[in-house]
């Protein structure tokens, strides 16, 4: 997965890539608690890269966006893995967007991967 990030450091803004090999399951991982509500795919786009840049420890950012294609292969592929439902659904403001929520299996799978194992 890749994607963009724009930092400002000491006051200089700059715009830098990153670019992770990542499974379904640790997308879902990141992504997962974000979708318990409906989430806008506009919204979803700059949370999961986001959460990803925390992993890499490029946190702090202001913008950070995965690239088009590889969001929409991602958004496809959780889809046929039915780990999330993609739905249009009416806006605050009036207007039409699409959403996304967790499915069952989805929340299964995030739950494995997020709990804190007993030993």
């Amino acid at each position: 997965m890749k994607g963009t990030y724009r930092a400002n450091t000491h006051g200089h803004f700059y715009n830098d890539t990153w670019n992770i090999d990542i499974s379904w399951n640790e997308i879902i991982a990141l992504l997962g608690p974000h979708l318990f509500q409906p989430l806008a795919e506009k919204t979803a786009n700059p949370q999961l890269a986001e959460s990803i840049c925390s992993t890499l420890n490029k946190s702090g950012g202001l913008r950070y966006e995965i690239d088009s294609e590889v969001f929409n292969t991602m958004k496809i592929q959780l889809l046929a893995l039915e780990y999330i439902d993609i739905q249009s659904l009416k806006t605050n403001s009036g207007g039409v967007a699409v959403f996304f929520t967790l499915t069952p299996l989805g929340r299964e799978v995030m739950l494995r991967m997020r709990t804190v194992q007993s030993k």
